[in-house]
């Protein structure tokens, strides 16, 4: 018979505030049904680091406040955690984008994303449009490499820059 294949998204939460990061968990989940979402959540920069270091993800959603050392977060600590993983200097996962529930702190990085064409999205717990945001893209980066791997299939001198396991159903 035919096998039914369900994308498997592999999902790095970087984000401090555990209510948070189960809101997040729990919408993105609902939004992307049917495809198998994992998440991994990482409350610090070391944590994060250690994480992009030991595991593949697919995408890495960034709080843009988060600590170091058990500091007070911190601006510095998501920008240099963004910079180390597209010098390559960290596993990056094809998908980065920032999250914030800080407008103010939004608009002070809001031009470094945009020259890095990073995704930048306001968290609002009612309002959830980011959620929808990020599904949309996320579902798109699916079939993008889908396509991809077709065409490395068809020319496999090419490589292939974007990898979604699939997982049976």
């Amino acid at each position: 018979g035919v096998c039914s294949m369900v994308p498997e998204i592999r999902i790095l939460l970087i984000e401090d505030s555990s209510e948070k990061a189960q809101h997040v968990r729990k919408l993105l989940s609902k939004k992307l049904e049917p495809f198998k979402v994992t998440f991994q959540t990482s409350s610090s920069y070391e944590e994060a680091r250690d994480a992009l270091n030991s595991a593949h993800f697919d995408i890495a959603i960034v709080d843009l406040m988060i600590p170091v050392l058990r500091g007070e977060p911190s601006l510095d600590a998501s920008r240099i955690l963004i910079d180390d993983m597209l010098s390559g200097r960290l596993n990056s996962p094809p998908y980065v984008l920032g999250l914030t529930a800080h407008k103010d702190k939004a608009e002070e990085v809001r031009l470094y994303f945009d020259d890095l064409l990073l995704d930048l999205l306001i968290y609002h717990e009612v309002e959830t449009l980011w959620a929808d945001k990020i599904a949309s893209k996320i579902r798109y980066l699916v079939n993008a490499s889908r396509n991809m791997n077709e065409f490395r299939y068809r020319h496999p001198d090419n490589l292939c820059p974007l990898s979604v396991r699939v997982s049976p159903n």
